[in-house]
């Protein structure tokens, strides 16, 4: 198992012990490897096996928030019902959706699902069409790198610009949703859920740096691979964040069986 950087080793002990911690993450490129189409994307077996052993430790809360579709996110996943799902950017959560769509944004849903499933294929684009319940996802990692930058443009340049669409890009991916929502509001409201005194978040994409921004504290953030970031501290791959939930549970699992742990949770 590769060794972690010591600023974050010394990061994980504070958060380790704070009386009840919330550890989320992204899925793709995260708890799972890039794959070049989304249903080929299936989880590191390792940190599934980790991350399933925090999350039945006492006061202690575990999710995964993907732009994925819950539906195929619980499908792929496979993960326990301890490790909470948000969907969509965090739009959908595991207990039903935050944002209902109204009647103007299931329209304009529908026109987004016409417009860019007829355009992607008028133009024999190797890009993979996803529809999700609240926005669709254009997928362009088999596209050649001039295929992929005249696709983006004619995207943004069109339904990216209609009002009343949001525009997320990540790696290989823009995302066109008819309903607010990003990931720094899910994990706030995961957060206020669980009732967390401290936050650690993993995540790969540019879509993840909003659940970075609303870190504070003790709470920990970690930016797995390269890309502009204002976590604190960086990981490479899908084996370091393996190395990184196992040591945050044998820190966590030695603080809990504690007495201070005890005093901690109680006071």
């Amino acid at each position: 198992m590769p060794a972690l950087p010591a600023d974050l080793l010394d990061a994980l002990v504070p958060l380790a012990r704070t009386p009840h911690l919330l550890l989320a993450c992204d899925y793709d490129g995260t708890l799972a490897p890039v794959a070049a189409r989304p249903e080929q994307a299936v989880p590191d077996r390792e940190a599934v096996a980790v991350l399933r052993r925090i999350a039945v430790l006492p006061d202690t809360t575990t999710a995964v928030i993907s732009g994925r579709a819950l539906r195929d996110l619980a499908l792929l996943s496979r993960l326990p019902g301890e490790v909470r799902l948000v969907g969509s950017h965090g739009a959908e959560f595991d207990a039903g959706f935050v944002h209902e769509p109204r009647p103007r944004e299931q329209r304009l849903l529908a026109d987004l699902r016409r417009v860019i499933t007829d355009g992607v294929a008028r133009y024999s684009s190797p890009a993979v069409v996803e529809v999700k319940p609240l926005s669709v996802a254009v997928h362009h990692g088999r596209c050649r790198p001039q295929e992929a930058r005249w696709l983006l443009a004619q995207l943004r340049t069109g339904p990216g610009g209609w009002e009343g669409v949001r525009v997320t890009e990540g790696r290989r991916v823009i995302e066109f949703s008819v309903v607010p929502a990003d990931k720094g509001k899910a994990l706030d409201v995961l957060r206020h859920r669980a009732g967390a005194t401290a936050v650690a978040f993993l995540g790969d994409d540019a879509a993840d740096e909003k659940a970075f921004a609303q870190l504070s504290g003790n709470d920990v953030g970690i930016r797995v691979g390269d890309g502009d970031t204002v976590a604190a501290h960086r990981i490479e791959g899908t084996a370091m964040v393996v190395a990184t939930f196992t040591a945050l549970l044998e820190q966590r699992t030695a603080w809990l069986s504690s007495g201070f742990a005890r005093t901690a949770i109680t006071e």
